[in-house]
């Protein structure tokens, strides 16, 4: 419903949209700092109103909406990002308690773990990024994150973090033993770790 209304807005450069709450739409021009700015505040206290949509920013590129991100060094890339994340995490979060109900219900030999989406900084001043982590000889249906932590051991012997590795290199090398399962939000059943092999062209500097 929205090309036809949005088109005949008067912005400077592509089309930014956000739809926060179900009675809150806000457009802005790309290339308008000051736009960008009015719409990522008011998106940001529309969210903390009930019943919230999405903290998604979407572009308007070849008749369709998809999703949108400052580059980096933009002055409010952070503050999108962080609306980004903390959708996500809600996401992910509700969806993880209907899949944790479906896989119970499966025989122990053909359950996934379901892994958590997490948001945090490793250091204060770090800007957040989503994380998870993937465990050797578990089955698991991963989030698709910026950082994957691999981790060794069991319950008895006790677990340790032996690397870990971007989104995109983990894909790059791993993305064949990778399987989407086409939900929404995405994840990706995994039944074999990463080799030594793998393991260290994944966590090369």
């Amino acid at each position: 419903l929205l090309p036809p209304i949005v088109e005949v807005l008067p912005v400077r450069g592509a089309r930014i949209a956000m739809v926060p709450h179900a009675s809150h739409v806000y457009v802005a021009g790309e290339d308008d700092p000051v736009a960008l700015e009015i719409m990522v505040r008011q998106a940001e206290w529309v969210l903390d109103q009930p019943r919230p949509i999405s903290g998604y920013a979407f572009r308007l590129q070849d008749g369709e909406w998809r999703p949108w991100l400052p580059a980096p060094s933009h002055a409010l890339y952070q503050r999108f990002r962080t609306l980004q994340l903390r959708s996500a995490f809600e996401a992910y979060m509700a969806q993880g308690e209907l899949l944790h109900a479906l896989e119970n219900r499966k025989d122990d030999a053909e359950q996934c773990f379901v892994a958590t989406f997490m948001v945090g900084s490793r250091r204060p001043d770090d800007p957040p990024r989503s994380a998870t982590a993937w465990t050797e000889g578990v089955a698991t249906l991963l989030p698709q994150v910026d950082e994957l932590f691999f981790v060794r051991g069991s319950v008895k012997t006790g677990h340790r973090m032996v690397g870990s590795a971007p989104w995109g290199r983990v894909m790059e090398i791993m993305g064949d033993q990778m399987e989407p399962q086409g939900l929404y939000p995405e994840r990706y059943r995994v039944l074999e770790f990463p080799t030594d092999q793998q393991l260290k062209a994944l966590t090369a500097e």
